[in-house]
């Protein structure tokens, strides 16, 4: 069993660099056979990953005709960041009334990864290192908040590299660093203000992007 685990994860988190790096096209249909055959695992593995990633939002099973990568319109992603918005800001008020749940650890390690940045490709498994908005969020110890979160989060997780595109690579980074920066100075208002600045502008690149069909 735990070895059925294992290759399951790995399947998944394999799935999840393919998406999140442009392998897959949105629409684009994916197929057990070929992903077992691709990946040299049994099938097994490959159809509890595609399971789950259809409940977390990010593929979409159609009757009769499998499981494909989910297009999502430019309503959903303004859906999806008023959502997030309204739960962020929430999670930054809790730290301002809650100081001692405050996440002085894993936010500083947020910005030592931030500052080590050097250009190089992101890599969306491991963006955590560099993402302060869980941080905060997950601080609030709020389980229901945080799984909302999470999925809202997760779902556009394919549209991950038109946020990290060319000139967006150092504004997204220099607005994850004004983030932490503000929290660590614990002025609430002003992180505020940047989180929904810096969500705004995540929602407009995708849109964009979205218009012009170039991702």
């Amino acid at each position: 069993m735990d070895k059925i685990i294992t290759m399951k994860q790995q399947v998944y988190h394999i799935l999840k660099r393919r998406i999140a790096d442009g392998t897959y096209r949105h629409g684009q249909r994916l197929q057990e056979n070929d992903l077992a055959m691709d990946l040299k695992v049994s099938r097994s593995p490959v159809r509890e990953a595609l399971k789950q990633l259809v409940l977390e939002g990010i593929l979409e099973e159609t009757p009769n005709k499998g499981v494909s990568l989910r297009i999502f319109s430019e309503k959903e992603i303004q859906e999806v960041y008023d959502l997030r918005i309204l739960l962020e800001c929430y999670a930054v008020d809790f730290l301002a009334d809650h100081p001692e749940c405050f996440p002085l650890e894993r936010l500083n390690s947020v910005r030592k990864y931030i500052l080590a940045m050097d250009g190089e490709p992101i890599d969306y498994v491991v963006e955590p290192n560099i993402n302060p908005h869980d941080a905060f969020v997950e601080a609030t110890g709020n389980g229901y908040l945080i799984e909302v979160h999470r999925r809202a989060s997760f779902c556009t997780m394919s549209y991950h590299r038109a946020l990290f595109a060319g000139e967006n690579y150092g504004i997204n980074l220099q607005q994850h660093l004004d983030i932490v920066d503000s929290l660590l100075s614990h002025d609430y208002k002003n992180t505020k203000k940047i989180l929904v600045d810096h969500l705004l502008n995540s929602k407009d690149i995708i849109c964009k992007a979205i218009r012009e069909n170039t991702i």
